[in-house]
């Protein structure tokens, strides 16, 4: 409790900025209602268990698309609104800290600016886009919750490798994890799951002129497979052809 309170103390400035912004979000939020497709996959989620819900994942991969978020909307359907509704206040939330991380690594007084400009970015999004992304629970999680894995996992790696913070025990675990699913649950966050760690041991190898553990590699060579299964899912071809 002590250092909570050493840290807030330090910081007063950066958390004023997340908490306004957290609670500006959650008041935006409990005006969401739920849209066509989400009806939709609610009326799949009250007809069907668990194995019929998977049967409409693999169903969703061969006829209509790559990804695995309807089946995680079905998912959040056996529940109240309410869950989703926290749950997307909370990857969002997540979402500024680690960029403020990424982007003011060098310079920590600017947590504060950056993470403003951040929620400022958010909240004065057209309402055409940030009705189709934010504030849709079948579209949160297409976008919200795939840039969100995206973000987290390329975090991760420029931590370990850039910021050179001390690796985890874990990282073998969570790190692969993270990047086949970055990689397979969107086609335009699975993209950049395969150019942005790239970039970074480009950056590792010939601007910092450091070695690259092989595993960092690897962990890369699993991210694009993870993007070969949503872009070489049946459903993309017919859902093109539709």
């Amino acid at each position: 409790m002590e250092r909570l309170k050493e840290y807030v103390k330090k910081n007063k400035y950066y958390v004023a900025v997340m908490a306004v912004g957290l609670i500006l979000l959650v008041i935006q939020m409990k005006f969401v209602t739920l849209y066509a497709d989400d009806l939709t996959l609610g009326h799949v989620a009250n007809n069907n268990n668990l194995f019929g819900a998977i049967i409409f994942l693999i169903d969703n991969y061969i006829n209509w698309g790559g990804g695995p978020t309807p089946f995680i909307a079905i998912f959040f359907m056996w529940f109240d609104l309410k869950i989703w509704k926290i749950f997307n206040c909370l990857i969002i939330f997540f979402t500024v800290i680690i960029l403020t991380k990424i982007i003011s690594y060098k310079n920590e007084k600017m947590q504060p600016i950056v993470s403003f400009l951040l929620w400022s970015c958010i909240f004065i999004l057209n309402i055409y886009i940030s009705r189709e992304t934010l504030y849709w629970l079948d579209g949160s999680l297409a976008y919200v919750l795939t840039s969100f894995q995206l973000i987290l996992y390329v975090y991760i790696m420029f931590s370990r490798l850039i910021m050179k913070n001390k690796e985890k025990k874990y990282d073998l675990v969570i790190i692969p994890i993270l990047a086949f699913f970055s990689g397979w649950t969107g086609p335009q966050t699975g993209a950049l799951t395969c150019l942005i760690p790239i970039l970074i041991l480009i950056w590792v190898k010939f601007i910092n002129k450091e070695k690259i553990d092989k595993r960092y590699i690897i962990f890369c060579i699993i991210g694009i497979l993870g993007f070969l299964v949503e872009y070489l899912a049946p459903g993309n071809g017919v859902r093109m052809q539709e």
